[in-house]
């Protein structure tokens, strides 16, 4: 997990940050905790039967800037005046893609790669060990809590800059098994995998001083070669002091996020980033719905950049999809709808990963993706009757806004669409316009078979709202009007959508879609609109 977005805008980073979820109250009593995890697989093979197999192979400069990118994020930084310098990325999906490197890598590469994705502190010979139930000090540097389904690591020496209390690394596996409970057992999720070099048959987590690298925590996959199911280790601050949120909120949003990853790579180790992201930022508000962490990804959702493709992974807005996967829970009224996409993106299930999973997992819901992703659009542009927290959002962000008069229409507005986005055009009733004017808005669009959708909104001044499909015929071509009078209209909202799902070879070397990067899914759309 990254830093605040605060920072990230100080560090001139050209966009922000954002992060989503819903539902189980912090505080609440965990449920009672599932049967212990599995042992994971044997390298190269599923846990879950065969088909899962290895990652693909990497070119070796494709892996050495893959390493690269994760030795530079966990070296610890400070700056002159004492102030924390936050790294660009996050540390979790650069140690994944570390992970899909490490076979490119040789020599000293291959070395500093296996040290990375080793856990700093997986030498517990000589740990002094003490049970959840009955924690006291340890007598040793080294120290491990078990609880039932953890380890959590840390030292106790005083001199070393990663000290942590038995105190807090109890608070911590207390709060990890409420968050084990509640993600494996209320919502079912898969156990995450156990290193079969784990003795005990417990996750460990590594308590840390994370703040001069700018994180919060990070899950890395770990044990054999890089298959598409792998065990993790985690790592936690060792204290979460001196952070924008106070240290028990930090640790129990960031503690959500980081096992959920541990659970994807339960499913697909090699998944897509904005998928695994955006989930983990949903699971955040799942878990703890009443800390809402995850405002600080705002300004990257969709609600505020429309016209990023979703699935994109090359930017912070993987952290702001969290706005896609609340959308489409609260849509299709089930939260289980974001496990049904990890079952269905399972490596079990070859060829069928991230897009294609949401667009099987909306078509058994007996949807058509084309029209629900219109209809997300649509939703964040909205004020009210959307999200459950839409009064805490930012306001939605507009491609164009016109006001329309018998004397000025807006004449032809064109925008070039990536798949999966949308572009919203506000309306707006010229003063002297009557009751009994209208607007006409014609739309050209791609062909429906390629995507093209568009929805419409009549939004009163009395607060009443007229939604609906903007029709469109199979050329993508239509015409409609809509009541237009200044003292009864507020506004006309026009949101076109490109909801292509074709996916292309994005020629990188990762096993990833290609985030809308395709040239046929960048699409021409043009509206007209003028008084009658």
């Amino acid at each position: 997990m990254h830093k605040r977005l605060g920072t990230l805008l100080t560090l001139a980073v050209a966009i922000s940050v954002t992060v989503v979820v819903a539902a189980a109250p912090a505080g609440a009593d965990p449920t009672p905790a599932p049967a212990p995890a599995p042992v994971g697989a044997t390298p190269g093979q599923s846990p879950n039967g065969p088909g899962a197999g290895l990652l693909p192979r990497l070119s070796h400069g494709v892996a050495v800037q893959a390493l690269q990118t994760a030795h530079e994020l966990l070296a610890p930084r400070s700056s002159a005046d004492g102030r924390r310098v936050l790294p660009f990325r996050d540390a979790t999906p650069a140690l994944r893609d570390l992970w899909q490197a490490r076979p490119s890598l040789h020599g000293a590469d291959r070395r500093l790669a296996d040290r990375l994705l080793t856990s700093p502190m997986s030498d517990t010979t000589h740990a002094d060990r003490v049970s959840l139930a009955a924690a006291s000090g340890c007598s040793t540097s080294t120290c491990v809590v078990e609880s039932r389904h953890f380890d959590v690591v840390f030292t106790s020496n005083p001199l070393s800059a990663n000290r942590a209390t038995t105190t807090y690394a109890v608070q911590v596996a207390r709060t990890l098994e409420h968050v084990y409970a509640t993600e494996v057992g209320t919502l079912g999720y898969k156990h995450p995998l156990i290193d079969p070099s784990e003795p005990n048959h417990r996750i460990e987590i590594d308590l840390r001083d994370l703040r001069s690298q700018g994180l919060y925590g990070y899950c890395s996959p770990t044990g054999g070669s890089p298959t598409r199911h792998s065990p993790a280790y985690c790592v936690l601050d060792n204290d979460f002091v001196g952070y924008p949120s106070s240290p028990t909120k930090s640790l129990k949003v960031t503690a959500a996020h980081e096992f959920f990853h541990a659970i994807q790579y339960a499913y697909d180790t090699g998944e897509d980033k904005w998928l695994m992201e955006g989930t983990a930022v949903w699971m955040e508000d799942e878990v703890y719905n009443s800390i809402n962490d995850y405002y600080q990804y705002l300004p990257v959702s969709p609600i505020r950049h429309p016209q990023w493709a979703l699935d994109f992974d090359g930017t912070y807005s993987v952290y702001g999809d969290f706005a896609f996967f609340k959308f489409l829970t609260r849509y299709l009224g089930s939260r289980k709808v974001v496990r049904q996409i990890w079952q269905h993106a399972d490596a079990t299930h070859p060829g069928v990963y991230s897009l294609r999973a949401v667009r099987e997992v909306i078509t058994q819901h007996h949807r058509n993706p084309r029209k629900v992703l219109a209809m997300f659009g649509a939703w964040n542009t909205l004020p009210r009757h959307t999200y459950p927290e839409r009064s805490a959002y930012k306001p939605a962000h507009f491609w164009a806004t016109r006001t329309v008069t018998r004397s000025h229409p807006t004449g032809t507005l064109s925008v070039r669409l990536l798949h999966l986005s949308s572009a919203p055009l506000r309306l707006y009733p010229g003063k002297r316009l009557g009751s009994h004017r209208k607007v006409v808005v014609r739309v050209n669009a791609p062909r429906r078979a390629r995507g093209a959708a568009a929805t419409y909104q009549v939004r009163f001044r009395d607060g009443r709202l007229k939604m609906g499909s903007f029709r469109l015929n199979k050329w993508g071509n239509g015409r409609h009007t809509y009541a237009f009078g200044h003292r009864q209209v507020a506004s006309v909202v026009i949101v076109l959508t490109n909801g292509s799902t074709r996916m292309h070879d994005c020629g990188d070397g990762y096993d990833y879609s290609c985030g809308g990067r395709g040239v046929d899914d960048n699409r021409s759309f043009a509206v007209k609109a003028r008084v009658a």
